[in-house]
């Protein structure tokens, strides 16, 4: 599958009615950037649950007592850290394994923190 090769003309073209897009196709993706310590991870803690976390900077169970109750799943995923693991196509694939074990889950979130320490070799 690749782009389309005619380019689109009109935002009829674009965008779809939200009737006709399947109702199988749910969730929602969001990519979250900013400084250290400005709560993304809080932020993605206050998803729908259950949330499935793998967390390379063990970032989130200080935060765990805001959100007592919650159905939170926490994977220690500092093995995809680069300080761990300098290889970032092992850490992906590595990563990738982690995710095709949620496959069949349903409903809730899946957060990746931090996305970036899988993929920077090391370099921050």
């Amino acid at each position: 599958m690749g782009w389309p090769t005619t380019l689109v003309k009109t935002p009829e073209e674009m965008f779809k009615q939200a009737s006709s897009v399947a109702q199988h196709k749910t969730g929602l993706k969001v990519l979250i950037y900013g400084k250290e310590d400005t709560m993304k991870t809080g932020f993605a803690l206050s998803f729908p649950p259950p949330i499935y976390i793998f967390d390379t900077e063990l970032g989130a169970p200080p935060l765990f007592q805001y959100f007592k109750g919650k159905d939170i799943r926490w994977c220690d995923a500092t093995f995809l850290s680069p300080t761990g693991l300098h290889d970032a196509s092992v850490a992906l694939q590595s990563l990738e394994s982690g995710i095709a074990l949620l496959k069949d889950v349903k409903q809730g979130t899946i957060v990746i923190d931090s996305g970036t320490d899988v993929t920077s070799h090391g370099k921050r």
